[in-house]
């Protein structure tokens, strides 16, 4: 499988995380070379995400065959990178590709470090959904739904679901792209 054809920073990663081929924007956009990179763990690219956060992640990527979200992502020279990436899952050859995208920090949840249900939630809130609304339609508990919000409230350091959403609003790219279920009946 060959990724140097394109301009968007490519990965190639096997069924334990480590890198099996990176093209030159990814390698270039991390500061390191491709032979630095080749074998590594992609954890190691992720120290703040913690083990536990990274493994759950890596499952949902086998289950759905599919995973998106937004990092910052440390460069070699000490800068970071925010970026939107997507991995897909090919279970034949247990492989993952994984393609980044730039994003601007401060138009993004991810300044905030808001977690893609967060947002999702967020954006629920927004369209004035109530929390037990939120729960039935995402098919989990009232008090998930709950904690979601508190830590997105926590991480945006505001008080009120009000407040949550004019933050969010004010940021475009803290709601998720696509499909954002509106109120229930609607």
């Amino acid at each position: 499988m060959t990724v140097e054809r394109s301009c968007n920073p490519i990965s190639v990663l096997d069924a334990q995380r480590r890198y099996v081929d990176v093209n030159a924007p990814l390698a270039n956009a991390v500061g390191r070379s491709r032979a630095e990179l080749i074998g590594t763990l992609a954890d190691e690219r992720f120290p703040e995400l913690g083990q536990s956060r990274i493994d759950e992640g890596w499952r949902e990527l086998i289950r759905t065959g599919e995973r998106s979200s937004e990092h910052e992502v440390p460069r070699a020279d000490g800068g970071r990178l925010f970026v939107r990436y997507t991995l897909r899952w090919d279970g034949e050859r247990e492989l993952a590709v994984c393609v980044w995208e730039s994003v601007d920090p401060e138009r993004s949840g991810i300044r905030w470090g808001l977690t893609p249900r967060e947002r999702e939630i967020i954006a629920m809130v927004a369209r004035g959904m109530t929390s037990r609304d939120i729960a039935a339609d995402l098919q989990v508990s009232l008090e998930t739904v709950r904690t979601h919000i508190r830590n997105a409230m926590t991480k945006t350091d505001t008080h009120t679901r009000a407040g949550l959403v004019a933050k969010a609003l004010r940021s475009p790219d803290a709601t998720p792209r696509g499909r954002t279920p509106g109120p229930r009946g609607s």
